[in-house]
């Protein structure tokens, strides 16, 4: 037998195997091991071809009927694997029901081979319906079968489950465990000769982006640099995008000012005129806050005047809620109360009750100190009171502070001893547990006492 042959009767094998419902353990015995069944379906060019008749007639398979049952399985499995490849792509369109039709379609005998696959796109398509328990479990079986399956690892169903897993954890905002999936999703990660798979560059993307949301500013630029040279064999202008925004966000953060600009414009240029239009968003949000930053506001009112016309194609709320935020401080700044009250009010409307989140709670922060510009101080009370038991409850102990803060200045104005000095003691116990850096806050209020 020459490779080819090992190659694609070891397929055929595993193939016949999984439709028996067998496990290698099933197969093994004295004269033949787990290991030997997995190389000879893996096609491992040295194995003895005594082994493979031998494994054939164990399956029952006379090996004169071979080349027949080769091209129907060759046949069978080309309209499988379409199949799957479609229902990937409806299921990223948002179509989950039709691919759900399709999966059914596919004949139970077919699909035994396919367990791991199966599970990967259930689990994508739960995910896709924000169904977040089912999607994981559905995934987590993906990698169980897929960890006794040589196919599905070559195919990466292992990384692919760990980055699904690790965008699971991170809609639910918990950024560690997403970091700790996708590091194992990169380790998975297999490559197939000089194939690129793009999956390992969004591994990488997913990596940073979650370095950067957990203020690991360094080690993101780092990760960031090694994927940088890879750009060039990056076929998804989304991920390219992405990096721009990625490069300048953490720029930023670095204080970078010239060079955050100069990579969110060479973002927005080249996105301009594609159909990435909440990329393309991001990016001029981004560009108006580095501009707020530096103090450059006409700059930074021309992005937003841009963005704002921009919300009606952005799929989510949520990334409009982050967009407003520095909108409404350029209106304070420029003491434009109405314009910033206007926009306080839009994106608490579209908030709603959800106010466990932290963009969510911000924009209620803003919307207090429009309050207290307005010197309705009462009602600034009430709405720092709310941000300040959310956050308690949540862990946002930053905004916990600032928000201690303002209600201490607002219960200055209220001439009311007492309260202020309960919330001072609150602010002293806060920087003690955190050991946030507030000495100048505690100066200013010194002076106010």
């Amino acid at each position: 037998m020459n490779v080819l042959e090992i190659n694609e009767i070891g397929k055929f094998i595993r193939n016949k195997r999984k439709e028996q419902g067998l496990r290698l353990e099933d197969l093994a015995d004295e004269h033949i091991s787990t290991a030997t069944i997995s190389n000879v379906e893996r096609g491992v060019p040295h194995v003895n071809k005594d082994k493979v008749l031998y494994l054939l007639d164990k399956l029952n398979i006379n090996i004169k009927e071979i080349p027949k049952l080769m091209i129907e399985n060759s046949e069978n499995t080309e309209r499988v694997e379409l199949t799957f490849t479609a229902m990937e792509a409806l299921i990223d369109l948002g179509k989950d029901e039709e691919a759900l039709l399709m999966l059914k379609s596919i004949p139970k005998r077919s699909i035994a081979n396919y367990q791991a696959i199966q599970h990967l796109l259930q689990g994508k398509r739960f995910l896709q319906k924000q169904q977040w328990k089912k999607a994981e479990r559905e995934l987590s079986e993906a990698i169980r079968y897929a960890e006794q399956d040589s196919y599905a690892q070559e195919n990466n169903v292992i990384a692919s489950s760990y980055a699904e897993l690790a965008r699971c954890s991170f809609e639910r905002q918990d950024v560690d465990q997403a970091l700790i999936y996708v590091e194992r999703g990169v380790r998975a990660f297999q490559k197939r000769g000089n194939h690129e798979d793009q999956l390992i560059y969004q591994l990488q993307l997913q990596q940073v982006t979650y370095l950067e949301q957990l203020g690991h500013t360094n080690e993101a630029i780092k990760y960031l640099e090694l994927l940088w040279n890879s750009i060039d064999s990056i076929r998804k202008d989304g991920f390219v995008l992405e990096m721009y925004r990625l490069r300048a966000e953490l720029y930023l953060r670095m204080k970078l000012h010239h060079d955050a600009i100069v990579y969110a414009r060479e973002g927005i240029r080249l996105a301009n005129g594609s159909r990435y239009q909440d990329h393309l968003f991001h990016l001029w949000v981004l560009l108006g806050k580095i501009y707020l930053e530096v103090e450059q506001l006409e700059h930074a009112e021309t992005c937003f005047h841009f963005v704002r016309g921009m919300v009606e194609y952005v799929r989510q709320p949520f990334d409009i809620v982050q967009a407003y935020l520095p909108m409404i401080q350029l209106a304070l700044k420029q003491d434009n109360i109405h314009l910033a009250d206007t926009i306080a009010d839009e994106s608490l409307k579209m908030i709603g009750q959800n106010t466990g989140d932290e963009w969510a709670l911000r924009s209620l922060y803003l919307k207090a100190q429009i309050e207290k510009q307005k010197k309705a101080w009462n009602q600034a009370v009430v709405h720092l009171e709310r941000v300040i038991s959310a956050t308690q409850e949540n862990g946002f102990t930053e905004l916990c502070f600032e928000a201690c803060f303002a209600l201490a200045d607002c219960y200055m104005e209220l001439h009311d001893d007492e309260k202020f000095l309960q919330v001072t003691k609150k602010m002293y116990s806060l920087q003690k547990e955190s050991n946030l850096h507030t000495a100048e806050t505690f100066q200013q209020l010194g002076k106010q006492m």
